[in-house]
């Protein structure tokens, strides 16, 4: 990470994968990805600079090849740079509180802050983790923000023509972009009488 050095200033930019670096180093890791973006793929370029909702593909949601050429300082030691998807759009199961004969049973911890649970603050379900009111509220923020994102790209993918986004995706996303046009598209059997009209 770039965050220090000489000429390195106290703001911070953040770059394609959402590390944070310093203003210099930041800004020029920006400037690289659009310039490479413009040579490697100009429709996605032209894409992400016309639709301002879809910035977010900007990021580690490409494909791992595509986005070592778009990064400035890749990570040292790492051969397949990470990718974040969006949260599971199935993430908080509602689940109903049983009467439990042990105490014990429940945890006495965040299961991602790790931070002590009060009987008083009371804890907040999510999946089969109990979390406190700050994890439960990050993780309801990021699992509608993943949500909204997803369905922006099957919206795109479905309604623009943009088919040719699909193999732009990392593996994972693609796969379940894939899915989910596949149950929104009614499948059509040789038979029907429809598909000929």
């Amino acid at each position: 990470m770039a965050s220090t050095g000489t000429g390195c200033h106290e703001r911070t930019r953040i770059d394609v994968l959402g590390r944070v670096m310093c203003s210099k180093h930041g800004q020029a890791s920006r400037r690289f990805t659009d310039k490479h973006l413009f040579a490697h793929q100009p429709r996605l370029y032209m894409l992400l600079r016309a639709r301002r909702d879809l910035t977010f593909l900007r990021s580690a949601m490409l494909d791992p090849p595509l986005l070592a050429q778009l990064v400035r300082y890749p990570l040292p030691g790492v051969p397949t740079l990470p990718f974040i998807l969006p949260t599971p759009r199935d993430g908080a199961r509602p689940r109903h509180r049983r009467r439990r004969k042990a105490e014990g049973a429940r945890s006495a911890c965040c299961g991602l802050c790790t931070c002590s649970l009060d009987e008083q603050a009371g804890r907040r379900p999510w999946g089969n983790l109990d979390l406190c009111r700050a994890c439960h509220a990050r993780s309801l923020r990021l699992h509608e923000r993943g949500a909204t994102q997803f369905e922006a790209i099957v919206t795109y993918i479905r309604l623009n023509k943009g088919a040719w986004l699909v193999p732009l995706l990392c593996p994972t996303l693609r796969a379940r972009v894939v899915q989910a046009l596949a149950q929104l598209c009614p499948r059509r059997t040789p038979l029907d009488r429809e598909r000929f009209v």
